[in-house]
């Protein structure tokens, strides 16, 4: 990846003056998962973001490449992560990933008691619940917790997750 960055950069190094610059990338992205494909927005000082560059350079140089999932069309694939979730080792928060624009997510204790809803209205993929606490702040204990991902008004995925304390 490292090496066809810099391929990338040589060649984009020179002027650019009119037609397109296209891109093949690779990211890394929340889960630890890659993305290929969709598309890249580039904000430039010369053209700004929208506008066709004419003139002037354009540089890509090899670094840290953040990105951003979008939303999935429905929760089918949504997790969460770490699993399981240790405070003790570091962990300060769940990520819920994979998941649609619009979503509730409810957290249950195995009695069937509400521990925590989540509600996400945006444009990605993940939503995340932070401090990992109880709806009235306190902290949860070592258990597995069951949590539904509700879009549309109906449950659309199932799944658990673990606290060790």
């Amino acid at each position: 990846l490292a090496a066809a960055a810099l391929a990338a950069a040589a060649a984009v190094c020179a002027q650019l003056v009119g037609g397109a610059l296209k891109l093949s990338a690779v990211a890394v992205v929340a889960g630890g998962s890659t993305t290929t494909g969709g598309t890249m927005h580039m904000i430039s000082s010369i053209g700004g973001h929208g506008v066709p560059m004419s003139g002037g350079g354009y540089s890509l140089m090899p670094g840290t490449l953040s990105a951003v999932k979008t939303a999935r069309p429905d929760a089918s694939l949504a997790h969460c992560y770490p699993t399981p979730f240790v405070p003790s080792r570091g962990d300060s928060r769940i990520t819920f990933s994979d998941l649609p624009a619009q979503a509730k997510i409810v957290i249950y204790t195995i009695a069937g008691r509400v521990v925590k809803t989540l509600y996400k209205d945006d444009t990605t993929d993940s939503l995340v619940w932070d401090p990992v606490a109880s709806e009235s702040g306190e902290q949860i204990a070592s258990g597995v917790y069951p949590f539904v991902v509700i879009q549309s008004n109906r449950v659309t995925k199932r799944g658990k997750l673990m606290v060790v304390k």
